[in-house]
């Protein structure tokens, strides 16, 4: 068993093993992380396989947190962006939290793509196939499924209008009988002792247990170093805006008390109530 290293933040960025610590944290989920796996082709190549049942798509070329810079509109970074040797484009996207219409995010995301690769001249036919691969912590659609795969249907006739795109949503939420449930169970536990991935799992177990790639996470490592400090941050500040709220409500315990015990003073001096809450009120 391996022994949990703690840390605070003035050691965060200190030795291998407390940096060693922080990657072995992450798992395909963290954006960061799951860039620096997609770089290695053949990492990519595999989930790429898995996902799309494509067993003899061949990587090309693969690149990450791609900018698609739009003026005057929304600019869009994808997490990755590859292209096989048919020069079909594959995007996946790691989505963390439930806080968008994600679909329409995707409708966004692939006529980027389209803009950016379609070049000027060519007919519409030779657009390429795009596969825009979504994959979450929850289950998008609540069907309680963790393969959605889209289609567009004409409507009446049951047949399918094929346009080139390819939307596929996956989840670490749902466990089916699907073969696809293993993969998902690993982005969500990336354990780096595991080796029945192929090359997935090489790239993982190469980044949380070698130097070169523990170092390579290290802009992710300082980011987190920051949250942390950040996190530690507010929680000092809520514990002295705590601290504040209840000495003013001791404070106004005690001023309610001290007046209280006035007011009874002066009842047995024999003053009148009328005379009191006079008294009582010009104090205030």
């Amino acid at each position: 068993m391996k022994t949990k290293i703690k840390f605070d933040y003035e050691n965060l960025l200190g030795t291998f093993e407390q940096k060693q610590a922080i990657v072995n944290s992450f798992n395909l989920m963290d954006d960061d992380f799951f860039s620096e796996v997609m770089k290695d082709k053949a990492a990519c190549e595999y989930v790429l396989r898995e996902i799309t049942g494509i067993k003899d798509l061949t990587v090309i070329d693969v690149k990450i947190q791609y900018a698609l810079r739009n003026i005057g509109t929304h600019s869009v970074t994808l997490d990755v962006l590859a292209e096989d040797s048919n020069s079909k484009l594959y995007n996946i996207e790691v989505q963390k939290p439930d806080n968008d219409y994600h679909p329409r995010r995707m409708r966004y995301y692939q006529s980027n793509i389209d803009i950016s690769y379609f070049e000027k001249g060519k007919k519409y036919m030779e657009m390429p196939d795009i596969y825009l691969i979504y994959i979450t912590l929850f289950d998008v659609f609540k069907l309680g499924d963790n393969y959605y795969h889209i289609k567009r249907i004409i409507d009446g006739h049951g047949v399918e209008s094929d346009n080139g795109v390819h939307e596929i949503y996956l989840n670490t939420a749902v466990k089916t009988d699907k073969p696809i449930t293993r993969l998902m169970e690993y982005f969500k536990n990336t354990d780096a002792d595991r080796a029945d991935f192929g090359p997935l799992s090489d790239k993982v177990r190469n980044i949380k247990n070698t130097n070169q790639g523990v170092n390579s996470m290290s802009e992710a490592v300082l980011e987190m170093a920051e949250r942390y400090a950040q996190k530690k941050l507010d929680e000092q500040n809520k514990e002295n805006q705590k601290q504040l709220e209840e000495q003013k409500k001791e404070n106004q315990r005690k001023l309610a008390q001290q007046r209280q015990n006035t007011i009874e003073n002066m009842r047995a001096k024999g003053l009148s109530e009328e005379l009191i809450m006079e008294i009582i009120g010009e104090q205030l």
